[in-house]
């Protein structure tokens, strides 16, 4: 009950703080962040620990939805950085990682050629969109979901599947680093525009560390 009630709490005071607040976008977008939060709590303590796995096989379909789309808009629509159904590509290369770590690691061990192509074929256009992006933190989410599954699985296999393992984790990472670099090369007046955001952030908080700015 504590953590419910804090949690009810903070949901109150970022409500309040959504009617006051000048950027009526951004108020909103943070409570649908909220609103999914409590949700997958919701479905999480109905559903127990099996959860991961049940929801793993729905993730990589989205990712890979996501993936068409993204693919769509850089070869049909000529977008340079393709974002999905996202309004940022960080965001949707952010999803992306998230999407395939948690829906590769929790569907279990292979036990058949076709799970093996299913798998395949769900992940390919999301790592393809993935490319596209070009997202650097998306490439660091992405080397520490694979060290984590890697290290996880490495017990478990034996030495041909170990080299498969690695083979594929090695070839995932490489092609996230190549789409970074593609990146890099390209004219993009935002590539350290994040860097004032997370100084006028920390000013913020120095200013006012117990507090914070108050709504507005």
């Amino acid at each position: 009950r504590a953590p419910l009630g804090a949690f009810l709490l903070l949901v109150a005071l970022t409500m309040l703080g959504a009617v006051v607040a000048p950027y009526r976008y951004a108020a909103i977008g943070f409570l649908l962040d909220l609103g999914a939060f409590l949700g997958v709590v919701v479905i999480a303590a109905r559903c127990g620990p099996g959860l991961c796995r049940r929801i793993s096989l729905p993730l990589l379909a989205g990712a890979a939805l996501q993936g068409g789309v993204a693919i769509h808009q850089r070869w049909v629509e000529d977008g340079v950085r393709p974002a999905g159904t996202f309004l940022n590509p960080n965001h949707l290369a952010a999803w992306l990682v998230a999407a395939l770590c948690v829906g590769l690691g929790c569907m279990g061990p292979v036990r058949s050629r076709g799970q093996t192509v299913l798998r395949v074929v769900l992940a390919a256009p999301a790592l393809v969109a993935l490319y596209l992006t070009g997202s650097r933190g998306a490439l660091l989410g992405l080397v520490a979901g694979t060290a984590w599954l890697v290290s996880t699985a490495w017990g478990r296999l034996d030495r041909r599947r170990r080299a498969i393992l690695v083979t594929v984790a090695v070839t995932v990472v490489i092609l996230a680093v190549v789409g970074v670099v593609v990146r890099s090369r390209s004219a993009d007046p935002y590539r350290y525009h994040r860097v004032r955001i997370w100084e006028a952030s920390l000013g913020a908080a120095l200013e006012q560390p117990w507090t914070g700015v108050g709504p507005g």
